[in-house]
Order: C-alpha cells, then sequence, then structure tokens
C-alpha cells in the first residue's frame, strides 16, 4: 500500500485548548509515515452530499447575525453523488502535508477519479491549532460553489499566511479575493458557535474512525468502510517527497 507522510497527531484536547487558550502559534511539524488508510472492519454510515445546502447570504446581506450555522456545517463534497465510492479527507489547514497534497496530488485525484464519476471526495475539517480553526470556519462561510476555491487558496498561500506576523489577516485577504465580503468573514473567523460545532465534528471523527492525524483519507463503498481504495493509492504514490525546511 501507498503511504503519505501525515501532520502531527491531532486530538480534541489538543482542539479544545486552542479555542479556550487562545493559542497563537501556528504548528507545522512532522510525524512519521502513516498508511493511506488504516484497516478498519466496523461499517460506517455514507457522507451525507451538499446538493440540499442552503446558499450563503450574498456580500451585500452578510452581517455576523446573518451567518447560518447549519448551513455552514454541511459536508462539503465535490463529484456526483452517485459516485460508486466516497473518500473523506480529514485535514488541517495549517497541516504542510495537507497543503502538499492539495497543491501537488489533489488535481490528478480530481482528474482521474472524480471527474470521471468513479468517486467523490467529501472534506472534513480537522484543525489542530488557532488558526486552522479560523480558516476551517471561514471556508464553511463561503457560498458552498465557492468552498473548493477557498480550500485551494488557503493551501496554495499557507507558506506565506501561516508563518506571517498576522494570519488572520492573510486569511482574510485570501477569502476576500474570492468574492467573500470582509465583515462577513472576520464575523465567521470570530464565530463561537461555528468553534463549538467544529470541534464536536472533530470528536466524532475520532469516535467514528480514530482519527489522529492530518491528512487522513476514508474510503466508503454502499455505506461500509474498505480497507483500501488502489486507484487512489496509485496516484498518491506519484506525491513528490515533502520538504520540510520551508527555508
Amino acid at each position: 500500500m501507498s503511504t503519505i507522510s501525515t501532520g502531527k497527531a491531532v486530538t480534541l484536547a489538543i482542539v479544545a485548548a486552542v479555542l479556550s487558550a487562545g493559542v497563537t502559534t501556528v504548528i507545522l511539524k512532522s510525524s512519521p509515515t502513516a498508511t493511506v488508510a488504516a484497516v478498519e472492519k466496523k461499517a460506517a454510515a455514507p457522507a451525507t452530499d451538499t446538493a440540499a445546502q442552503s446558499p450563503a447570504p450574498s456580500p451585500a446581506q452578510a452581517t455576523a447575525q446573518s451567518i447560518d450555522i447549519e448551513a455552514a456545517m454541511k459536508d462539503r463534497s465535490i463529484g456526483k453523488d452517485d459516485a460508486p465510492i466516497t473518500i473523506i479527507e480529514y485535514a488541517s489547514m495549517t497541516c504542510d502535508h495537507c497543503a502538499a497534497f492539495h497543491n501537488s496530488v489533489f488535481p490528478e485525484v480530481k482528474t482521474a477519479l472524480i471527474d470521471t464519476g468513479k468517486a467523490r471526495l467529501v472534506y472534513r475539517d480537522m484543525p489542530w491549532d488557532k488558526f486552522a480553526v479560523k480558516a476551517a470556519k471561514i471556508a464553511r462561510c463561503a457560498p458552498p460553489e465557492k468552498y473548493f476555491d477557498v480550500v485551494k487558496a488557503v493551501f496554495e498561500g499557507q507558506p506565506k499566511w501561516a508563518r506571517s506576523a498576522d494570519p488572520l489577516e492573510g486569511l482574510v485577504a485570501l477569502a476576500t479575493a474570492n468574492g467573500m465580503e470582509e465583515s462577513y468573514v472576520r464575523a465567521c473567523a470570530d464565530n463561537a458557535e461555528l468553534d463549538k460545532r467544529i470541534v464536536e465534528l472533530v470528536q466524532i471523527a475520532q469516535k467514528e474512525y480514530s482519527i489522529n492525524a492530518t491528512p487522513t483519507f476514508i474510503f466508503l463503498k454502499d455505506g461500509a468502510r474498505l480497507d483500501s481504495y488502489p486507484e487512489f493509492e496509485a496516484v498518491m504514490a506519484k506525491m513528490p517527497a515533502h520538504d520540510h525546511s520551508h527555508d
């Protein structure tokens, strides 16, 4: 089976701690390699799709009061709803390995598996620091059809915004460049209910799939978890070695 280096183990306690303590240090460290998909025999419920999501408020209407929490927290997916395989990606937006996947490998995954109707991908947040949570909240406040554009911009710009003196300002700039109103972006980044709901999703992920590293990929077929997905792993095998120097 192909392997991918993953980021530091993520726990609910870490996420809760950074939310309550206001930790400002962005964690970007490596850990030993882990398999793309760990073996697990239990069945899992299929991920929900995004077809029925309510649209986000227009920039002219967006205010702190108009944030639709339920719409923001729905699963975000790309690909055909009836694709035979569902790939669930758990990722943190300050995870350099996650950025490497999205910048170098995801385009080929999309071309080979998603665009051909073989699979769809559901992106789920597994943040491990304060600014990963803020990035997740901002992306979730984007209109559903713009969600993956914002995720792409966040990962492409990660080396700059995540290491800047004020990462939030970098995130705001990325979001506004993708058509989001600045006041709405800031309201989303500061929304406490979104914090709570993201932490709840982390807890669910750890309970259902024992997620403890990012990126982690879960493969489902007819609601049951697969031990592996060879076509995905073949694409992952082409992923270039990741440079941790960040010079």
